[in-house]
């Protein structure tokens, strides 16, 4: 409790929160390298004649702060590059599955309209400097791997729940299921994906 405390302390002397995350998850991911190595010292004995088992209490209690400074990053990183269309489906989301009568502007056609253009002009671009931002913040490169993977994976369930046949646009009326016929399809996010995913440090 006290080291966590201290690192906490430390992460909010970062300018920009994703600094402070990213400083979380390396500090975590590290802890968590040096409790595997110690595992020796994990081990327990059965009292009952079981043998030694491995007592992974700290393990679990670290790998799961990691866990959550990784889904912190991975929202941090899409709302810098893709904030307005994330807000713009929360929004509407919360707006089309509201209860009858609550009060609220209706999601914009001409924004939407705006949304789909621009993440059409940007999306490869983006996934291009988010890859790059991954490799320069993540000391272990399977995590930032991981990381990686998470953050695109993300990326598309929000997009889905953008242009997909339940999603905002869908529910927009005709106009806005016009709209989808222009989306990125789902087996080119997918080979983006796998591509930046595997890919290694040139």
């Amino acid at each position: 409790d006290v080291l966590v405390a201290l690192l906490l302390k430390v992460a909010k002397m970062f300018p920009g929160k994703k600094r402070g995350t990213v400083f979380l998850f390396n500090n975590f991911d590290t802890i968590c390298a040096v409790v595997r190595e110690a595992r020796p010292i994990f081990l327990k004995y059965d009292e009952n004649g079981g043998g030694q088992t491995f007592s992974n209490e700290t393990f679990k209690f670290f790998d799961e702060q990691l866990a959550a400074q990784s889904d912190a990053f991975v929202e941090e990183e899409l709302a810098d590059h893709f904030g307005p269309l994330i807000e713009f489906v929360k929004s509407a989301e919360t707006l089309q599955k509201g209860a009858e009568g609550e009060e609220g502007q209706a999601p914009s056609l001409q924004q939407a309209t705006q949304l789909m253009r621009d993440f059409a002009d940007r999306w490869k671009g983006a996934i291009e400097r988010i890859h790059a931002e991954v490799i320069k913040n993540f000391g272990n490169l399977q995590r930032g791997m991981d990381v990686l993977q998470r953050t695109l994976s993300q990326l598309l369930v929000y997009y889905t729940r953008f242009t997909g046949p339940d999603g905002v646009l869908a529910q927009m009326g005709p106009d806005g299921a016009a709209l989808c016929k222009d989306a990125v399809t789902n087996p080119a996010f997918m080979y983006e994906i796998k591509r930046h995913s595997q890919s290694r440090i040139n």
